[in-house]
């Protein structure tokens, strides 16, 4: 199963700010904030924080 590119620490820190879900309105925020890493699918907003899409 491929579910994307992994994110280097340093395009982790961009999404999340350092830690894991970074705050955002909308999963294409998440991916926005990564420079268009991968597929904006393959990000997720879930109750205000960025989350990967697991499929």
């Amino acid at each position: 199963m491929n579910i994307g590119k992994p994110l280097n620490k340093l395009e982790q820190k961009k999404v999340f700010g350092g830690k894991f879900g970074g705050e955002c309105k909308s999963a294409r925020e998440c991916w926005m904030a990564t420079g268009q890493t991968g597929s904006a699918t393959d990000y997720l907003c879930i109750d205000g924080h960025c989350a990967f899409n697991p499929f």
